[in-house]
């Protein structure tokens, strides 16, 4: 149902009448946007529906169908001002006094020189027309609303601030309605077009405000005379669009105060220093409360930004072309646009752009290429590294979207060898083995591999006809000839595991597995078909791996779909290993001191699915259980600040003593001053599993500050300087990085420091610039593909490291080639974002980092189906095949719940 306007009295006219304004007749049928159809009528009375509240305008009354001011008839601009012009003429010719009006008589004893007299003319003129240029007529404006005009499509006739003049390309024209005032004359006018907004008190800095100082022009008032129109107040439905102008527009004088400050405040020559988008962040913060801070007007302005906050990078950023305009035309030499902050926010031009043609082909290593050519084909350029890699160091992790993956050094390093001739053999096929002969069966012990022929009813559909097994031991019945068993680990091939019908380059290459007969029927030795030479802890160019069928380096996991470095603790079965109580797992994992989530400690908490914070504060050897002190949630379980943020404790001297069974993993707990707010990570609400603490409990129940007892160990601490050798870092380098979001929370994790970001949208990248924690963060401003093409072809300097240097990799590849919005996911161009993927995998292989994480969609990991052949695929699982081909990764797949401690 329509709503009448605030404000509105009287019936909605059908017809156009005469407004009495001596305007030409015109439609009070007006609606917003300039339509009419379909305009519901209103009713005969008012009716508001109680408990619902009446949306505001976005849009001035002048545009609603029947509103008219209450007080003035509607008049027309240039009529006004020379109304206007008309009386301020009158006025000043009241005041002139006769005395003033006489001419001074002429000396007949001055000097009748002519060119003297012309001379003292010429200069009389040029003092008239300088004063001319400063001196401007203004009128008040008042009761006043600001909006687009009609042929703006996108926001025709909606109330906009008025920062928004000129700030976007065709935005240089807004309306305005309102009352103007010349003493005690006052005129309503409506619609009209202005396009120059002026601001004063700039480079004042004894001024605290620039309220009073804000003016606008039409062109109509500019030929009338250099006449402006000082802003009043404004109408009612437009306060909420003109306060956040007036904020900006103080923000904007203390901002070029800032820029044409001196250099130092004792210096003459007002020197001003070269402004980066930096000293925003603390600098300019406090030194415009050292100026302003006195003043009842700042310090309602820095009320409605935050009394305690200090950084305004964001607001220069947002607002960055308003500034630019203000900075331009405030006629101060020009030295206000020769900052280094206009590079940053504005222009640009603060990163440059890498040398070279763009590489349009995807850049990948050979390995890559064999794995991934067959899905993205021609996209891809294969380039072998001119320098030798690196082993993979123990402990390395990679995760790819919803695939964790470790890596652990081999027990044999890759041999060097000549790097550019290092080739990727296609699918070898198998080599003829012959069967056993009766003779050879003695020779069968443990340790060794044997092939059986595979079972015709099985689930298992891969494609070779054999089963490959690790022997533990022999079990032989004299007694009973024939009765030989064996008690074997079952060993994988590639298609066995979840790598399924992807492309695997080494088909030569077998999986120790989890899965032992242990609980089956007993292998026959009758059974085995053959023996083969496999090679243990070796690699595909390993020589230990010359002249032998397989190669053995990894493990899979069938229970937990995981793949690890091979060890020989994995040379027996879980079922002949020593059972580990839990009581001595969680004592071997965790220390007194430590902090843990456990299970709720009341029954009647198991089903709300939360987890509680807990410091653990001593092991009890003789009910193997732990002793844990709680921290209380301050929200939840106090009444002082129900409002507290969900991952606030109080630290308490309740003890419980629970089973090792209900600990499920360790938590980061920081304290905190009361008078502070807790900084990454532990202002996240709980993410990560952080939280922080103000104040403990005390045995009368009151709740007072505390510092960190001694015993109690802190979580990472987000102050510790970069350099700090206490807590070592990884060197990261993030690709297709963007504006940071993701290498920033990354870096607020404590543990990488990005010193390498690469990207090819240069406003992104100036975004990364600006929330660099490392400012000596090398950014590289191309495609991911010259990086690599140089990185491969051993073009190293600070801005591309040599394999070695990099400790963590984070990607987030583009999706767009993967989302089911795409409805052309074949596309040349799908095809060509999709393949990037394999330039991720070629980073890893070429850098071998100890960590890396790609962030993508799930469309992903989902089947397809290629159009010029039909032939299925899948990327996610390819991405995988190349991971583990690189070697000696541990590798989990997993859907992770998103499930908070909450």
């Amino acid at each position: 149902m329509a709503q009448h306007p605030e404000g509105f009295e009287g019936s909605f006219p059908d017809t156009a009448e005469d407004n009495g304004s001596g305007e030409e007749e015109r439609s009070t049928r007006k609606t917003p946007r300039g339509t009419t159809d379909n305009l519901p009528k209103a009713p005969a009375k008012r009716r508001f529906a109680v408990g619902i509240r009446l949306p505001t305008l976005i849009s001035p009354k002048s545009v609603y169908e029947g509103w008219t001011h209450p007080e003035l008839p509607v008049s027309k601009e240039r009529f006004v001002l020379q109304e206007f012009q008309l009386i301020e003429a009158e006025q000043k010719k009241a005041e002139i006094t006769p005395e003033e009006s006489v001419v001074p008589p002429v000396d007949p004893t001055e000097d009748d020189d002519e060119p003297r007299r012309r001379s003292r003319k010429r200069k009389h003129e040029e003092e008239e027309e300088e004063e001319e240029e400063d001196f401007f007529t203004s009128y008040k404006l008042e009761d006043f609303s600001i909006y687009h005009p009609v042929f703006d499509k996108r926001s025709a006739l909606e109330m906009t601030c008025l920062h928004n003049l000129s700030v976007k390309p065709g935005k240089d024209i807004l309306l305005f309605d309102g009352v103007l005032r010349e003493g005690k004359s006052r005129r309503y006018v409506e619609g009209v077009p202005f396009t120059k907004l002026s601001i004063g008190n700039y480079g004042e800095l004894s001024l605290h405000t620039v309220e009073g100082a804000i003016w606008i022009q039409s062109d109509v008032a500019k030929g009338t005379g250099n006449i402006w129109y000082e802003l009043g107040k404004p109408a009612e439905v437009y306060e909420k669009y003109h306060q956040p102008f007036l904020w900006l527009a103080n923000f904007t004088k203390f901002y070029i105060d800032f820029l044409d400050r001196p250099k130092y405040p004792e210096d003459d020559d007002e020197r001003p220093v070269d402004v980066t988008l930096q000293d925003f962040k603390t600098h300019f913060g406090t030194w415009i409360r050292k100026l302003h801070g006195e003043d009842a007007q700042f310090q309602k302005w820095l009320s409605e930004f935050g009394e305690d906050r200090i950084d305004f990078r964001q607001v220069v950023a947002a607002n960055c072309h308003f500034l630019w305009n203000q900075s331009y035309n405030a006629e101060m030499d020009g030295r206000l646009t020769k900052h280094s902050i206009w590079d940053e926010v504005m222009r640009l031009t603060a990163i440059q752009q890498a040398k070279g043609a763009l590489v349009n082909d995807t850049i990948v290593t050979p390995l890559v290429y064999d794995c991934f050519h067959h899905i993205f084909g021609d996209k891809l350029q294969a380039i072998a590294p001119r320098v030798p890699l690196p082993p993979l160091s123990p402990g390395k992790r990679i995760v790819v979207d919803k695939v964790e993956v470790l890596s652990q050094q081999s027990s044999k390093s890759q041999p060097l060898g000549d790097p550019i001739s290092r080739e990727i053999s296609p699918f070898p096929s198998s080599l003829p083995h012959p069967k056993l002969r009766e003779g050879e069966l003695v020779d069968v012990k443990p340790g060794d591999v044997v092939a059986v022929i595979k079972d015709v009813d099985t689930v298992w559909k891969g494609k070779s006809e054999y089963w490959y097994a690790y022997i533990q031991s022999v079990n032989k019945n004299p007694q009973k000839r024939g009765s030989t068993t064996l008690d074997v680990i079952w060993l994988y091939l590639p298609e066995d595991t979840i790598l399924g019908q992807m492309r695997y380059p080494y088909a030569n290459e077998l999986f120790f597995s989890d899965n032992c007969n242990c609980g089956d029927p007993k292998l026959r030795l009758g059974e085995v078909v053959f023996k083969v030479k496999a090679a243990f802890f070796a690699g595909p160019e390993d020589e230990a791996a010359i002249g032998c069928d397989f190669f053995l380096r990894q493990k899979f996991s069938d229970t937990e779909a995981n793949f690890t470095t091979l060890t020989k603790s994995d040379l027996a079965c879980e079922c002949r290993k020593p059972v580990v109580s839990a009581y001595e797992q969680v004592k071997k994992q965790y220390e007194v001191g430590d902090t843990v989530l456990v299970e709720p400690y009341n029954v009647d908490d198991y089903a709300k699915d939360v987890l509680e914070p807990a410091q653990i504060v001593r092991f009890d050897e003789q009910s193997q259980s732990v002793e844990l002190r709680q921290l209380w949630r301050r929200g939840r379980d106090f009444k002082d600040m129900p409002d507290a943020r969900p991952n606030e404790l109080v630290y308490t001297d309740y003890l419980a003593l629970v089973q090792p069974k209900f600990i499920h993993r360790r938590c980061h707990i920081r304290f905190f001053p009361p008078d502070t707010k807790p900084t990454a990570p532990y202002d996240r609400g709980g993410t990560g599993d952080c939280f922080f603490i103000y104040v403990q409990r005390t045995v009368t129940g009151d709740l007072v500050p505390m510092s960190p007892p001694p015993e109690f160990h802190q979580g990472y601490d987000p102050d510790t300087p970069l350099d700090d050798p206490s807590l070592p870092r990884l060197n990261g380098m993030d690709l297709f990085c963007g504006g940071g979001n993701f290498g920033r929370g990354i870096e607020e994790g404590g543990a990488v420091v990005n010193k390498w970001a690469v990207d090819l949208d240069t406003p992104a990248l100036h975004t990364y610039r600006a929330n660099l924690r490392d400012p000596d963060t090398q950014l590289y401003l191309g495609s991911v593909n010259n990086y690599l093409q140089d990185g491969l072809l051993g073009k190293f300097s600070s801005m591309i490291p040599p394999p070695g240097q990099v400790d963590f990799i984070s990607a987030g590849s583009p999706c767009q080639g993967f989302s089911n919005a795409n409805l052309d996911r074949d596309s040349e161009r799908s095809l060509g974002n999709s393949s990037l993927v394999a330039s991720v995998a070629s980073f890893v292989d070429f850098y071998r980092p100890k960590f890396a994480l790609l962030e993508n969609v799930h469309g992903l990991a989902q089947d397809r189906i290629k159009k010029k052949d039909g032939k299925p695929y899948n990327v996610f699982s390819q991405l995988l095949c190349a991971l583990v081909a690189i070697g000696s990764f541990q590798l989990r797949t997993d859907y992770p719940v998103h499930k908070t401690y909450q």
